[in-house]
């Protein structure tokens, strides 16, 4: 019988040291969990925590700028309007490409698709309003891709 005593009284110690705490608040705007100092969380809980917050930044990058930044199969990418793939015309020393919205403070970078460029094929881009302009040097290879990202950058004054 007294067996039987210490081994409910020590099984009953590990369930009991078993249990977790839930939370004790809840913070404001995104209803994250919190709990008392010396609480002891559960995995489930503290890892719903961290799947909010992944979920939240996911959705505050989207919101900050849809045209630069979207989501396609769950993965964030950018836009179409963003980042592109062009081509010189045959031998042009300048392409031209078009977006609304490029100033003085966007970030345009430009490089060379599928080959190793000739030392005429190096490119290098002006930024205008509502545009950029891709360069070269004359001689460069026909038809010469290359690819293009455009990244806004907000300026607050």
């Amino acid at each position: 019988m007294k067996k039987i005593f210490l081994t409910l009284i020590f099984y009953s110690s590990i369930l009991l040291s078993q249990t977790f705490d839930p939370p004790k608040w809840y913070t404001e705007y995104y209803k994250l969990r919190m709990w008392e100092q010396k609480a002891r969380p559960g995995a489930d809980s503290l890892n719903m925590n961290w799947k909010d917050i992944d979920s939240l930044i996911s959705e505050l990058i989207i919101f900050l700028d849809t045209l630069q930044i979207q989501k396609v199969e769950g993965n964030l990418r950018f836009s179409k309007y963003m980042s592109g793939i062009d081509s010189f015309t045959t031998t042009a020393i300048t392409d031209t490409v078009y977006r609304t919205g490029v100033d003085s403070y966007a970030v345009v970078m430009a490089c060379v698709r599928g080959i190793a460029p000739t030392a005429n094929d190096l490119i290098s881009v002006e930024i205008l309003n509502d545009k950029f302009v891709v360069k070269r040097q004359e001689g460069g290879t026909s038809n010469l891709k290359y690819n293009w990202i455009w990244i806004r950058k907000y300026i607050y004054e």
